[in-house]
């Protein structure tokens, strides 16, 4: 089974995003400032942070994709996200092109969004 890390997991989209991929029984690595935050029971929580390199390591350890939310407060995407993002890329640099890999993945991609008519996701009725 494949592990998906979400960033940003305690927020408005993180959160529904840890939600909907553990009701799908997914492998789910919640990344957080709060590790000791509690989760629902299968959510695996890591202690993360964009401007913390120390906590990226254990973060991207064993996980083979990542649902990336950029935090608000982080206005300079080129000083922490994007090291952030190749440090994970380390461990598993894709040879495909970004044309290649969407052709590759559509349709896991197309399973994995979530419909926009889903009241659920929305918080309606």
């Amino acid at each position: 089974m494949e592990t998906v890390l979400v960033t940003g997991a305690t927020g408005t989209v993180g959160s529904r995003v840890v939600e909907r991929l553990a009701d799908r029984d997914a492998a789910v690595r919640a990344a957080t400032r709060d590790p000791d935050r509690p989760f629902r029971d299968g959510v695996e929580a890591v202690a993360f942070d964009f401007e913390k390199p120390e906590t990226w390591g254990v973060a991207f350890e064993g996980v083979d994709s990542m649902f990336l939310v950029r935090p608000p407060a982080i206005a300079r995407v080129g000083d922490s996200i994007l090291p952030a993002i190749d440090a994970g890329r380390v461990l598993d640099r894709s040879p495909l092109s970004l044309d290649e890999w969407t052709a590759r993945n559509a349709d896991a991609f197309e399973r994995a969004t979530p419909d926009p008519k889903d009241t659920n996701l929305h918080g309606g009725e």
